[in-house]
Formats: C-alpha cells, structure tokens, sequence
C-alpha cells in the first residue's frame, strides 16, 4: 500500500494598518522537521492539524513555518 502523506505548513501573521511598527525582523521561521516537532507541543491549530493528521494515519510532510506577533505592516525588504 502507498504512504498516505500531506504536505503542511503555515504562514501567520496579523496586521493593523494604523501601526507604525514593521515586523521585518520579528518573523519566527521554522523549517523542516522543526516544523513538527514544534507544532506537535504548541498547543496551536496547526499543531491541532500535525496531531490529527498523524492520527489519521497519514504522514506530515512539512515544509515551512512563518509566524510573527501582531503589529504593524510587513517590511517586504526583509
């Protein structure tokens, strides 16, 4: 039987307009298997979604993690 796989990953981000204060650098990037083993413990949706795939018996396959603290508008020449 094939390996049943889906390829996760998420970018977050939650900005106000009448901020002043960019988030170029405040970015918590993760890759790889960082991705699941961070999201796994989190507590977050995403780490909802980790668990429940694995549960579903299929395998994560992540990809990338980008997650930044509410704020301004994203500085795009990070």
């Amino acid at each position: 039987m094939t390996e049943r796989r889906i390829l996760v990953g998420r970018a977050f981000m939650f900005a106000q307009f009448h901020s002043a204060d960019y988030l170029a650098c405040r970015f918590e990037i993760r890759r790889g298997k960082d991705v699941i083993a961070h999201a796994r413990q989190s507590g977050t949706t995403f780490g909802g979604i980790v668990n429940r795939v694995e549960e579903l018996g299929y395998k994560a396959i992540p990809t990338v993690s980008a997650v930044a603290p509410p704020g301004g508008l994203v500085d795009y020449d990070f």
